[in-house]
């Protein structure tokens, strides 16, 4: 399975500066794919008891962005996470928020 946002989408939409998503990905080759690809197959087994997943192109952003969410957070705990950090409180929030409406559009009547 492909996932659901591009590394470049990644880069616009999600909170890791470019410069360290590719540092990361040349300390990790196939590391930032590997996590896209990871996290979309986790939204596909959430939402498919509600829809057809996995989805076909193009997505809606809503999905991309909410796995950009998650995927910049994997990324974050990968680098260097601090828990007790400002920042990085607000980043485990984004990554609540995202895995809220995961479950919400998932629980969605």
């Amino acid at each position: 399975m492909s996932g659901y946002c591009s590394i470049q989408e990644l880069k616009l939409l999600g909170t890791m500066p470019a410069a360290d998503i590719d540092a990361l990905e040349s300390a990790y080759p196939g590391m930032v794919q590997a996590t896209i690809d990871a996290v979309s197959g986790q939204f596909d087994s959430r939402l498919a008891k509600r829809y057809a997943a996995p989805f076909a192109t193009p997505y809606p952003q809503a999905l991309v962005f909410n796995v950009v969410r998650l995927v910049a957070y994997r990324l974050w705990m990968k680098r260097g996470f601090n828990p007790n950090g400002i920042m990085d409180q607000a980043l485990a929030k984004d990554a609540e928020q995202a895995e809220a409406w995961l479950k919400e559009a998932a629980d969605s009547k």
